[in-house]
């Protein structure tokens, strides 16, 4: 019985060893594995990579667009060696006149005339007194007679322009001419009537031919 006992406390002796044995084993490998950060899903990581692929074809599309804008003003190659503001002189004028104009007209001794008046200018020099002046710079489209035409424009910076129906010749009575309040009120509705004119990029051949024959005075 003694010896019964004896081997029974041996194995409960070995049983408790290796428990305990394994219990040291298992803290001693927790201890060498490192916390790892959390790793992101796969639907996370696809949509990083689209929007990052997405703002680089964005710039570059930038790019090339003021690129594009500096270099030829998005204009016909015929028109690149003109400056913008001949190209809309030419421009205006065909749109008020017609793209016929120099058929119609004949393209010998025809020239497009361009001046300039100024802010606050007087409409009718020789009623200046009256104090009715031009609102807004106005710039001037003359043939070379004036059975060739003449406009007065300003630009709304819109695509369009308005166009006052500025008289080439003063047909009135003498009376009406030297009574103040007709003129005043008829050189206010040259500014009242002006007619908002779409401008459209037209004919680029025909807007070099008449780029070609503008003189400017300044």
């Amino acid at each position: 019985m003694k010896d019964k006992k004896n081997i029974i406390i041996a194995i409960l002796s070995g049983i408790i060893i290796l428990g305990i044995g394994y219990m040291i084993g298992y803290r001693n490998q927790s201890k060498e594995v490192p916390d790892l950060p959390p790793q992101p899903t796969i639907n996370e990581s696809v949509t990083s990579n689209s929007t990052k692929q997405t703002t680089t074809s964005t710039f570059k599309d930038v790019e090339l667009t003021d690129k594009m804008s500096e270099n030829n003003r998005n204009l016909p190659t015929e028109l690149l060696p003109y400056s913008d503001e001949e190209i809309e002189y030419a421009r205006v004028w065909l749109a008020v006149m017609g793209e016929d104009y120099l058929d119609r007209i004949g393209r010998e001794n025809f020239n497009l005339n361009i001046s300039f008046v100024k802010k606050g200018e007087p409409l009718y020099f020789p009623k200046s007194e009256l104090n009715i002046n031009w609102p807004q710079d106005t710039i001037l489209l003359t043939g070379n007679a004036s059975a060739q035409g003449q406009i007065f424009y300003s630009s709304n910076f819109d695509g369009s322009v308005s166009v006052y129906p500025m008289p080439s010749h003063w047909h009135q009575d003498p009376k009406d001419l030297a009574d103040d309040d007709y003129m005043t009120k008829y050189l206010n509705s040259i500014l009242s009537d002006k007619k908002v004119v779409p401008i459209p990029a037209g004919n680029p051949k025909l807007v070099k031919e008449l780029v070609q024959l503008e003189k400017i005075y300044k």
